[in-house]
């Protein structure tokens, strides 16, 4: 594609126009070299003592020559005077994964072209398209470009055309030693065993990320990548979880959505869990298991793992089992963070017979985010029961209901206990609606309650918005704000995290 094509060009262009300013006036005080001329300097220094005829012959050459050498600043152009070494840097200072420029660099001119192309690190992230241009080939080519430098790989196929399936999947394999990152978007089951079969038995020591959208009914799931992937950090998967890498070595792990026919059996779960040794972070947005979901058996210790994240998409459906089938599968002493998303209070009816289990299966637990609970709060009480170690709770969303429950609960005692006796940091998103007076009252009750028995709760964090409604009554006169005096109150913008106090 030539510039005059792309109607973008000087837009996607923008972020390296600044570095020629500063080229052009580094060139300026360049010198210049001139062309060979045909006017020897030993015959210009010898003028003196040649005959009146030859100084003639010399002035006729010199005159043939002057115009070439004036026009030579004019006819080199800033870049063309650059030195390949400085245009290569600027190209890597305006390149990005994600703009494409790398082609463009090699479509300007013919020394751009002859930098972009041997500069290997504008070719590290390379997606290859199965069933669209450009052809096979030309994506060969751009590996080849990239040399020993560690890339991005990303394969797509969004036809059921797999005609060129296998020319990719070699490719694939001969350049996987060196990839950082591994993205798959492969709608077809035949396709995507096609090319992952040249990946069985091959080694990634250099894998980072595995990130794949793989349509699979296998169960359990077909192994690749045998040969080792000793650094593998981050795992997507999407639309099934048919093709998987070892996992040993993941610390975070993001299930996304599973579709109806590749939900996972809970035996091919319970595998998957244990290979998960080192896993710290797992994030689990929709359904992924196929019902039923558990049968009884011993739970899977995970004996890093530090934050679990689980999402309900489908918010049409009644009710969700996603956060019972994992409490009852998971043990995971160093657990800190648990978040709820999206989550009714129907969902934490199981807790009424089992939350005695959390305080062992879930000792080290200190925080918790909640989404989405409704207007009902009967599960409440069992839900603090079942960890009752929690220190923050962090509300999001429209939350009234159940910030009322918990303001009221943190007041009342456990037998001999207060709930929560080590609770110090409460987080509220959005209040609203709410009555102002009523919401005052509670609150400087609960607080007031929690410094009488020497369990303080230490900050409450709200919306600036929130703390001036509460300041503030219906007639726009201040109100009282004594409650104020009792927790460090922390105002935020909005949703955001950015605060002060």
């Amino acid at each position: 594609m030539g510039r005059q094509e792309d109607p973008d060009f000087r837009i996607r262009m923008t972020p390296i126009f600044r570095f020629f300013g500063l080229a052009s006036q580094a060139s300026d005080n360049t010198t210049i070299p001139l062309p060979q001329s045909r006017i020897k300097l030993q015959d210009m220094c010898d003028a003196q003592g040649t005959p009146p005829a030859q100084h003639l012959d010399l002035d006729a050459a010199c005159q043939v020559e002057q115009p070439e050498c004036n026009h030579i600043p004019h006819k080199t152009s800033v870049i063309e005077r650059l030195p390949h070494e400085i245009l290569a840097c600027i190209f890597e200072e305006a390149y990005s994964l994600e703009n494409g420029l790398e082609l463009l660099f090699s479509q300007v001119t013919s020394q751009w072209r002859n930098v972009a192309i041997n500069t290997p690190r504008l070719w590290r992230s390379i997606h290859l398209l199965v069933d669209r241009p450009p052809p096979p080939e030309l994506a060969a080519l751009y590996l080849t470009r990239s040399k020993v430098t560690p890339i991005d790989i990303t394969v797509t196929q969004n036809l059921y055309d797999d005609q060129n399936g296998a020319f990719y999947g070699k490719l694939l394999a001969d350049h996987i030693h060196r990839c950082r990152r591994l993205k798959l978007s492969v709608y077809s089951m035949e396709s995507a065993r096609t090319i992952l079969d040249f990946l069985v038995v091959a080694s990634a020591p250099l894998l980072q990320t595995f990130d794949a959208y793989l349509k699979s009914e296998q169960q359990p799931a077909i192994q690749i990548l045998l040969g080792g992937t000793p650094v593998l950090a981050v795992m997507h998967l999407r639309a099934s979880a048919g093709f998987l890498p070892p996992l040993y070595a993941v610390t975070t792990l993001h299930i996304h959505n599973i579709q109806f026919a590749s939900l996972i059996e809970l035996e091919h779960w319970r595998d998957i869990l244990s290979s998960l040794t080192h896993l710290v972070s797992l994030v689990i947005n929709g359904d992924f298991l196929a019902s039923p979901i558990w049968t009884s058996g011993a739970s899977i210790t995970l004996p890093a793992l530090r934050t679990l994240e689980i999402n309900v998409v489908d918010l049409d459906e009644p009710e969700s089992d996603l956060f019972e089938c994992l409490y009852e599968t998971i043990d995971a002493p160093l657990l800190g963070c648990l978040s709820l998303r999206n989550y009714t209070d129907d969902d934490l009816a199981f807790l009424e017979d089992s939350w005695h289990l959390g305080a062992t299966k879930f000792p080290a637990l200190h925080t918790l985010v909640l989404s989405g609970l409704g207007e009902e709060y009967t599960y409440l009480v069992p839900l603090v029961r079942a960890f009752p170690y929690v220190e923050t709770v962090t509300f999001t969303g429209n939350v009234q209901a159940n910030f009322h429950a918990v303001l009221q609960l943190l007041q009342r005692a456990d037998g001999s206990d207060l709930y929560w006796p080590r609770f110090r940091h409460l987080i509220v998103s959005d209040m609203l609606p709410f009555d102002h007076d009523d919401m005052r009252d509670l609150l400087a009750g609960c607080l007031a309650a929690r410094i009488i028995v020497e369990k303080p709760i230490e900050t409450l964090t709200i919306r600036k918005s929130d703390v001036y409604l509460m300041c503030v009554d219906d007639d726009g006169l201040l109100s009282q704000t004594g409650w104020m005096d009792l927790v460090r109150v922390v105002e935020v913008e909005g949703n955001s995290g950015n605060s002060e106090a």
